[in-house]
């Protein structure tokens, strides 16, 4: 018996909640990593993992590696690397309270793709909510507006970006099963940063991490791929502008260990931001959708069961 529509959404959106803890683990993890790794050796190093781990999961649940539109799965995996290198390049540019913002508003770009490649209509509600959100998450990291325009338009083209890897793995999701879709972005991001560190080009010196720094890249690359499985998942359940909002929960999620770890007590600006960016997840997850012609769009069979074990079929 099929579950309603509207039921599989609001468990896309709590499988994508779970997502964004994940992603938030991940950037608090990297924190940690010694400021000798470069962030372009720790994509590398977090890509070689993440492959080897998802490629072994994959083969061992009888997915397909190599998938049915391998030129779509390329071009999402090439993407999502750009899209990291834009993020790393801006850093360096950017107030990081800037960065942030500009990335996060990746929700709004993809609630203007997806009624022209997904034909996926956005109700006025969900317009305002995604902007809701990106003022809460302006109220927690307060932005400077300093930084130079290079770093602004290198953010920019992250933002851009992100915005249309989740149009394709929300299109992907129709035709490819979870792992698949996971382990080409990883496999890409080797094949494109790869030859780079062979041949010692400059920016990709290789730096020999320590026993700890080991321990951490690990750790790296376990949050980002139950992270990216976990995106993946949901996104196949929920519609691509509402799905992706739900990561600016990762903007509270880092509010919270700040506190937690690093005894950084926000003002009540900050709390209220990150109240806003929670409430709007959760009035995302009750608004119903306007509707797309597809439904949902994970494979007829795929992925069917409770949220513990969906993820591994």
């Amino acid at each position: 018996m099929k579950r309603p529509q509207a039921a599989d959404e609001r468990r896309g959106i709590l499988i994508l909640g779970f997502a964004a803890f994940f992603f938030s683990l991940f950037g608090l993890t990297s924190k940690a990593v010694s400021a000798d790794i470069s962030s372009v050796q720790m994509i590398f190093v977090r890509s070689v993992i993440m492959a080897v781990i998802i490629g072994i999961w994959a083969v061992k649940r009888g997915h397909s590696l190599l998938g049915k539109r391998r030129g779509i799965l390329f071009l999402r995996g090439a993407l999502g690397t750009a899209s990291l290198f834009a993020f790393f390049f801006a850093l360096k540019r950017l107030p990081l309270a800037d960065t942030i913002l500009i990335f996060q508003a990746h929700p709004l770009v993809v609630a203007t793709l997806a009624p022209l490649l997904l034909k996926e209509r956005n109700r006025a509600a969900h317009w305002i909510l995604l902007a809701l959100s990106l003022v809460g998450v302006g109220l927690v990291v307060g932005p400077t507006g300093e930084g130079s325009w290079e770093g602004r338009l290198s953010i920019s083209i992250c933002c851009v970006l992100a915005g249309f890897v989740y149009i394709l793995v929300r299109f992907l999701k129709r035709t490819e099963q979870t792992l698949t879709i996971t382990f080409w972005f990883p496999a890409i991001s080797v094949l494109l940063t790869g030859p780079a560190f062979l041949l010692d080009l400059p920016g990709f010196e290789w730096t020999p991490p320590t026993q700890r720094d080991w321990v951490l890249l690990v750790l790296l690359a376990l949050t980002a791929v139950m992270g990216q499985v976990l995106m993946t998942l949901g996104l196949g359940r929920v519609p691509a502008a509402r799905g992706c909002a739900v990561s600016n929960l990762q903007v509270a999620l880092a509010l919270c260990y700040g506190i937690v770890f690093f005894g950084e007590l926000p003002g009540v600006v900050t709390i209220t931001g990150a109240v806003l960016i929670v409430l709007v997840q959760f009035l995302l997850a009750v608004t119903p959708h306007a509707g797309q012609e597809s439904g949902r769009a994970a494979p007829a069979g795929e992925e069917k069961g409770s949220p513990s074990t969906a993820v591994l079929h």
